[in-house]
């Protein structure tokens, strides 16, 4: 086993640190420590964070949005089912972080139990073992990636709906709604009820289109049935080589 003080401590552009469990989760991290912080992916006009508000984090990962995000507002709950998940429970550690809190399972469209294929060498696409991620975006984290990667592996892990979450973790209202987990998102939003939305301020959703039952527009015409305005970002590279997109959610006044 290796030492703790042998594995990576990455350094965050906001002076906190990220504890990492393997040298191999370090191209991935560090890919999306650019995306959020350098790129800036969660920053829109109408979604600032703000030091009132209480952020919900689906799909965790090793935790860089939730640190991101920790130093802004007032309470983060990050959602993880994956092992991955500890980096960042070292990482408050590390930081002597009180405002973050985990919640270790999937969001889907009820309580039980879900199987997901989890990358070890790239935990940014782990998702569920029925889906099939973009052919292109395979090849692309394969070529960039390549001397992390092994074999993907089948895990089991507990899940619950958004509103069970909600409930557990005693959150009634929450002002920044972020999901970004691999097409898990349209159990979530099929499921979801008019209360549990009624109960959201702000969505930042990354839609992922990698299995024949996805389409985003149905999450679309569900936040605007429940009274949100919907934008949709989406590029050429994310529509055709990655099969994803960017939706942005505010509720109307």
């Amino acid at each position: 086993m290796m030492e703790l003080s042998a594995l990576p401590v990455l350094p965050l552009p906001n002076g906190l640190k990220l504890a990492l469990q393997s040298p191999r989760q370090e191209g991935c991290t560090k890919y999306i420590i650019k995306e959020i912080f350098r790129d800036q992916s969660y920053l829109r006009p109408g979604f600032e964070l703000r030091p009132t508000d209480t952020v919900v984090d689906i799909g965790g990962n090793v935790g860089v949005f939730a640190l991101w995000a920790a130093k802004q507002v007032k309470r983060v709950v990050s959602v993880e089912p994956t092992s991955s998940i500890d980096c960042l429970e070292k990482s408050l550690e590390l930081n002597e972080i009180t405002n973050v809190s985990i919640v270790r399972c999937a969001v889907s469209d009820a309580t039980g139990t879900i199987e997901l294929l989890q990358y070890p060498g790239f935990s940014g696409v782990t998702h569920a073992a029925s889906f099939r991620p973009a052919k292109w975006g395979q090849r692309l984290i394969k070529l960039l990636w390549r001397k992390d990667q092994v074999e993907p592996v089948k895990v089991k892990c507990p899940c619950m709906s958004l509103a069970g979450i909600l409930e557990s973790s005693g959150i009634d209202r929450v002002d920044f709604l972020k999901v970004d987990c691999e097409g898990g998102e349209y159990a979530v939003f099929d499921a979801i009820s008019d209360e549990t939305l009624a109960r959201i301020s702000r969505i930042a959703l990354e839609f992922h289109e990698i299995h024949p039952s996805h389409n985003h527009r149905r999450i679309v015409r569900r936040l605007r049935s429940a009274g949100f305005h919907v934008k949709i970002e989406r590029s050429l590279q994310d529509r055709y080589l990655l099969q994803a997109g960017m939706l942005w959610a505010i509720r109307k006044d």
